[in-house]
């Protein structure tokens, strides 16, 4: 029989490439990356051996008796290699797909258990059948022909099959449900895939298609995007689950915070994607010089270095090493500059013993951070729990549903009524009362459940506009906001898309609000995606808050924007001085020349509307027409407005 290799060859020019584009990402100590990896090695071992395997045959096929002993030896022991790897190979997946459960070290380890030892059972039986046989006295040259063998693999291939389904069954609450759906699909794809090359050997296919699904999981499984930020830096919620697990299994790690205190004025006088640059440089060189271990995000001035399971002198070494760098001036293209920093190291579980002390610690750093004080010492960073009942009212309200929607009114100037309104999230607690949202909000992202917050307001705001049939009382469309970290989930268009349409809303009934800060800091390229997305959909885009941020120009004239915000701070100012009036009508300039409509945040006083309707203000919101109300008040307001005289 003669074979046909010619995919394998196009499977290795694939996994060549997917090899490279793994190279320029950064080492992220994820379980799912190194398992992906792994599998990768082993899809490469597969293809080449099947090559060179499928040469030996064809060159060796006619006739059989001219096959030399040792040649057909050597050909027996290649396909045993390849059989058992490609098995092995759907075993590294199903680890895969446990790695996305985020499960203990003690769980992980009894599903290694579960996976390696059949794998181990399989390759003794493998080698017991060539054994038994007799390599000499078997008459035909692919091992994979004997039927035993592929009952072996039909038997392996189904237990795996098996184990992948109980995985997704028993861990479902822990995947997000799109993620789980496509990997174990890519799962069944892949065993089906073995299981056919099992059934038709002459023709090689299961590498060639095996990486083509190893494609798709880079994109669908491993999201680049969703872990590293522009600089190379992960984001803060990957060392909270390193933390996480190194308390659980009481090992010993190191945090450093690196402070970076020229970030600011570099983004303000250059931009943030220079600033950027910066950082990257920055991140890199610890990647480089310092031991094993990672590099997080906390804020976009402060990375963290984390190292497990180094001793002091080591740690000093690696202090010493990054503080010198940053005597030395760092370089970005022709500009060059010496960069100041700030440091402060925390031993785990020495001086932070748990996870909750650990979120102390980053919340207080955080503020200080901000406020631009001194940091201090982790044992007084510990000591400070201003923020903690916020966390706690925070998850309380996810366990009890204790959020709620209010919405602003936001007034028409052309058609003299209320058409739209902005939904604002509340929290009010019932052991601490009400929480700010600005704290709430900026809480909520830094511990990771922004995410599962967004979702529950936009799934609030399409139900009650379903619910109260708003379009009939005059309202056109809600504003929802979406953070830096909500723009920065790969998957957000098409989850929030599917909520809409659930709740029967067209893509004109929502407007989606972007600051500044969410359009520059986050993730250009997932921004831009999701925003693409948005606009394919029909779905139209405010830019919010616009003069509080980094007021890059480029982002109204680069990004589909309908809509600019502009901040109350700038209307304000502009009553008492003249360079911030000059300001504002320059911003209402330019918004009409970029053809955006405007709506005015801050509105208080007839003399505001009045002023503004001389700007050519498209749209007013602000106390003077109400404050957020809820639901039922909003309805109320609306039915009973009144126009104002001076909007008359």
């Amino acid at each position: 029989m003669m074979v046909n290799c010619l995919l394998d060859f196009v499977a290795v020019v694939i996994i060549v490439m997917i090899s490279g584009f793994m190279l320029t990402k950064r080492r992220s100590g994820l379980l799912f990356y190194i398992y992906y990896r792994s599998e990768l090695i082993v899809l490469l071992m597969i293809t080449l051996l099947d090559i060179f395997t499928s040469w030996l045959i064809n060159t060796s096929y006619d006739p059989l008796d001219d096959i030399t002993g040792s040649l057909k030896v050597f050909i027996y022991i290649s396909n045993l290699a390849v059989v058992f790897l490609q098995l092995f190979f759907i075993a590294m997946f199903t680890l895969y797909l446990v790695s996305f459960t985020r499960i203990d070290g003690k769980s992980m380890f009894k599903w290694r258990i579960r996976v390696y030892s059949v794998a181990a059972a399989t390759l003794l039986c493998l080698t017991g059948i060539v054994a038994y046989y007799g390599i000499r006295n078997i008459d035909i040259i692919d091992l994979r022909e004997l039927p035993v063998v592929k009952y072996i693999q039909y038997a392996v291939l189904f237990y795996y099959l098996i184990l992948e389904h109980v995985v997704g069954l028993r861990y479902r609450k822990l995947f997000d449900r799109n993620l789980m759906l496509h990997v174990m699909r890519d799962g069944l794809f892949l065993t089906a895939i073995i299981a056919g090359q099992v059934a038709f050997q002459n023709v090689r296919f299961a590498p060639f298609t095996a990486a083509i699904v190893m494609v798709d999981l880079i994109y669908v499984g491993l999201r680049p995007e969703e872990i590293f930020d522009d600089a190379g830096a992960m984001f803060r919620k990957y060392m909270m689950d390193f933390s996480a697990e190194d308390f659980k299994l009481e090992r010993n790690f190191w945090l450093i915070f690196i402070r970076v205190n020229d970030y600011k004025v570099l983004a303000e006088s250059f931009g943030v994607a220079e600033a950027e640059y910066f950082m990257r440089q920055v991140v890199q060189y610890i990647y480089d010089n310092g031991r094993r271990g990672g590099v997080f995000r906390e804020s976009s001035d402060v990375i963290i270095y984390r190292v497990s399971g180094t001793g002091q002198d080591d740690l000093d070494r690696a202090m010493t090493a990054i503080e010198k760098r940053f005597l030395s001036p760092w370089r970005v293209g022709t500009m060059e500059t010496v960069l100041s920093a700030d440091y402060m190291t925390v031993r785990c579980p020495e001086q932070v013993r748990n996870m909750k002390e650990l979120v102390k610690l980053l919340i207080s750093y955080d503020r200080k951070n901000e406020n631009g004080d001194k940091i201090g010492t982790p044992e007084e960073l510990i000591g400070e729990n201003e923020d903690e009942k916020i966390l706690e009212a925070v998850r309380r309200a996810l366990e009890n549903g204790g959020f709620q929607v209010f919405y602003q009114p936001i007034y028409s100037a052309k058609e003299k009524k209320i058409t739209a309104a902005e939904a604002l999230i509340r929290l009010f607690d019932p052991v601490y009362g009400y929480t700010p949202p600005e704290d709430m909000i900026k809480i909520a992202e830094r511990e990771g459940c922004i995410l599962e917050i967004g979702e529950i307001v936009f799934r609030k705001v399409c139900e009650f506009f379903d619910n109260e049939n708003l379009e009939k009382l005059g309202v056109r469309y809600v504003e929802v906001n979406l953070s830096a970290v909500q723009c920065a989930k790969s998957r957000l268009a098409e989850e929030f898309v599917g909520i809409m349409r659930h709740f029967n809303l067209g893509p004109q009934h929502i407007n989606f609000e972007i600051t500044e800060t969410s359009a520059m800091i986050a993730n250009s390229e997932t921004v831009a995606g999701n925003i693409d997305r948005f606009e394919k959909n029909g779905i139209s885009l405010s830019l919010d808050d616009y003069g509080t941020g980094y007021s890059n120009i480029s982002y109204l004239y680069n990004m589909p924007f309908k809509i600019m915000k502009i901040d109350k701070s700038i209307l304000w100012s502009a009553e008492k001085n003249p360079k911030a009036d000059a300001t504002l009508k320059n911003t209402y300039d330019m918004a009409k020349k970029l053809k955006l409509k405007v709506v005015q945040e801050g509105v208080e006083t007839e003399e505001q509307i009045k002023k503004l309707l001389d700007l050519g203000c498209d749209y007013f919101q602000g106390y003077y027409f109400s404050k957020p109300v809820s639901g039922d008040d909003f309805i109320k307001y609306l039915k009973e407005f009144k126009l104002p005289k001076v909007c008359r």
